[in-house]
């Protein structure tokens, strides 16, 4: 069973979502990236920590590396 080894985000303005937005990346133990992204503003630090807690669900559940729904 993989692991989450590492995460981070990463803000950025989207043209595609006409504001700030954050880019949270997870990392199993093969360096293999898993990722959400997220809208910055009121409520930001409990939409990543859902973000990340869904990441490392994804990872551990064996799904394949890219963007998580």
């Amino acid at each position: 069973m993989s692991r989450m080894i590492s995460w981070i985000d990463r803000s950025y303005y989207s043209i595609a979502h006409d504001g700030q937005v954050a880019r949270v990346s997870g990392f199993d133990e093969h360096h293999r990236e898993f990722w959400m992204v997220i809208p910055k503003g009121k409520g930001y630090a409990d939409q990543r920590r859902a973000a990340v807690e869904k990441l490392m669900e994804a990872i551990e559940e064996g799904h394949e590396p890219g963007e998580v729904e």
